[in-house]
């Protein structure tokens, strides 16, 4: 210990060695070098190489014991941590679709772990940001975190290492082009389009998305679960709803593939895979709809268009409301479940499965956020408390043991222990519990709740879920399951909530304890966010967009001229990708029909405002886009 100079072991998979697809062979090897040297002057790097031949077992496990810090792409040469010494930092180049093999194993060899994003797939090559690897090396060699692990003992920006703020770059980058446009499926003059439970668009057998299909998909997999209403398993309404519409449509349960219901004239497709589930339908079916808020706002207001979304209940109607759908369950509903048959289907961009450590779309994250929290604190409604009103708050998220669920799962098993401790750390704050007992509070309240918040903890599950409403700035601790799964993780950094992971024993299906002295650090930690955060303040896009609560009924089309957008005058329809016309696809194969680009009115280019898109600088033009289709209002999009 103490030997100088310090050594930086650096693991090479070389190219020269003959492997399948170049497995995980980092492109810019030489300027990954001249970054760690560049951070570690006085350091030695010794390269940890497979060309020629791998050293031999006694010389490899020196070199890793001597090192003071290691780095490498995810493989098998990670796995001579086992002789690396407690305390010595280690930096994995991620694999795009992540694995946990080398945090689980720095974890338990009290190695503190650092991971640097790239865009290797598990059988290819990649390269590093070497902006990232440098701003990660000096994080590794800061004294406040040497011999000791990120897991939840040090205040970091966020504590489990397996999404550090290293990755902030890819995580945050929203999707443009073709990729970040909705598209448009119009039935042939006798056929109709068929959405399935799990939001799977069919053109008779034949998938539009997913398996087999030209459109990508990057969401979770379509292939799991079941749309058979009569399962205990299944998320499908079990019980008759109906529709707006005159006549009345009613159907006795969600449709099945065996009788689907319809035609109706529109739909839109919001529902992913894990339908029903209260995180899946909120974070990763209800969000696609900003997209169309952004593209196709007049659909929104059209009383023929439906939405599919999975979640029949008043939780979703209140949701849908509060995201701009004008529904209700009693008299005018809109959301749809189960199988149906259309004749247009508007399919927004999906969002990314979590597992591939990216999750939902930042775009629509951040919109959903302005929305919903603008429409839960309306004008008609309650005010949020004035900027630095006392007490400040801290929302516990609890999962109840008199909730029946299976295997308790996740539910803290020393709550009230865990309330003491906040209320000995937080002297003046007010302590409140946010409970699923006897059920929830309503989508409003629960906004309004997680929105006033100044720092808001819970166990991983629905209940994070609600982070959607809080305010940017504001603390979150998480109380991780095992293995840590990365959702709130990942909704956090894209809400700009500095947070926190605690490690548990607890599993997914299971209870669990919270310790209470990695608590107190993380609430600690959590302060120095807390103090200069203003009650009151950064409830986002206050000033760019206001969405008025939606009404009971859905208005009918208005009159030629006027805006149906769900959006204000004062918030231009949000920048992604520059397409050259607005696409709509027949469902009976052949090419798409384009409609071209056009110019709107002279009074409408009058008061085209200024476009700002990030990034990107002055807008020096915009053009004027609008459907094809002869009924559609110029509500089209803005483009830089």
């Amino acid at each position: 210990a103490g030997s100088s100079p310090k050594v930086a072991v650096l693991v090479r998979r070389d190219p020269r060695v003959k492997r399948y697809q170049d497995t995980r062979v980092v492109l810019n090897h030489e300027a990954v070098r001249d970054a760690i040297s560049s951070a570690l002057p006085g350091w030695s790097i010794e390269e940890f190489s497979d060309h020629s031949s791998v050293p031999d077992v006694k010389t490899t496990c020196s070199l890793f014991h001597r090192a003071s810090m290691i780095l490498g792409p995810h493989g098998a040469a990670l796995s001579n941590l086992i002789c690396a010494r407690k305390g010595t930092p280690v930096i994995e180049f991620q694999q795009r679709q992540y694995a946990w093999d080398f945090e689980l194993l720095s974890v338990k060899l009290e190695l503190p772990y650092f991971a640097v994003s790239t865009d290797m797939e598990h059988y290819g090559p990649g390269s590093v940001d070497v902006e990232n690897l440098r701003h990660a090396v000096l994080e590794a060699t800061r004294p406040a975190n040497a011999s000791k692990t990120l897991l939840d003992t040090t205040c970091v920006a966020t504590s489990d290492p397996s999404l550090p703020v290293l990755n902030k770059r890819s995580i945050l980058a929203e999707t443009t082009g073709s990729g970040a446009q909705v598209k448009v499926w119009r039935a042939g003059a006798a056929g109709t389009l068929m959405v399935t439970c799990k939001g799977q668009v069919l053109n008779n057998t034949s998938p539009l998305v997913g398996s087999h299909s030209s459109l990508q998909w990057n969401g979770c997999d379509f292939d799991g679960g079941t749309c058979n209403w009569q399962s205990g398993i299944s998320h499908v309404s079990q019980s008759k709803y109906c529709l707006l519409g005159d006549p009345v449509p009613c159907v006795e349960h969600g449709p099945g593939p065996e009788e689907p219901a319809g035609p109706l004239e529109t739909i839109v497709v919001l529902t992913q895979p894990q339908w029903g589930a209260y995180y899946h339908f909120l974070i990763d079916a209800l969000s696609r709809v900003f997209w169309l808020h952004a593209q196709h706002p007049a659909v929104l207001v059209d009383p023929k268009a439906f939405f599919h979304l999975g979640m029949m209940n008043e939780v979703g109607q209140a949701w849908a409301r509060l995201a701009g759908i004008q529904t209700t369950s009693d008299g005018a509903n809109r959301l749809l479940d189960g199988y149906w048959t259309a004749r247009t289907v508007y399919f927004p961009p999906g969002n990314e499965c979590a597992n591939t450590m990216r999750g939902a779309e930042p775009f629509v994250i951040s919109r959903m956020r302005t929305a919903v929290v603008s429409a839960a604190w309306a004008p008609s409604g309650p005010s949020l408390p004035p900027a630095g009103a006392a007490p400040k708050q801290a929302l516990l998220v609890r999962r109840d043991p008199r909730v029946p669920r299976y295997k308790e799962a996740r539910v803290i098993l020393n709550h009230d222990s865990v309330v003491s401790k906040l209320e000995e750390l937080l002297p003046g704050w007010e302590v409140v519990v946010f409970s699923d007992y006897p059920q929830p509070p309503d989508p409003v309240t629960t906004c309004q709740m997680f929105s006033r918040a100044d720092m808001i903890l819970g166990p991983h599950g629905a209940g994070l879920s609600n982070l959607i409403c809080a305010r940017k700035g504001t603390p979150v601790v998480e109380f991780q399951q095992w293995p840590h799964s990365g959702d709130f993780e990942l909704l956090s950094l894209k809400l700009g909530l500095p947070y926190r992971g605690i490690s548990t024993k607890m599993e997914h299906y299971g209870p669990g304890r919270v310790d209470l002295k990695r608590l107190q650090t993380a609430v600690l930690c959590s302060l120095k966010q807390v103090a200069g955060l203003a009650q009151g303040q950064d409830i986002p896009g206050a000033q760019t967009l206001s969405f008025a609560a939606p009404p009971a009924v859905p208005p009918q089309k208005q009159p030629e001229g006027q805006s149906s957008s769900a959006v204000s005058a004062g918030e231009p329809p949000p920048q992604h990708g520059n397409p050259p016309a607005h696409t709509t696809e027949t469902a009976q194969g052949g090419s798409p029909e384009v409609a071209p680009a056009t110019s709107p009115p002279p009074e409408q280019a009058a008061a085209a405002p200024a476009v700002h898109a990030a990034g990107q600088g002055e807008v020096e033009s915009a053009d004027w886009q609008e459907d094809g289709s002869e009924d559609e209002e110029r509500t089209g999009l803005l483009r830089v």
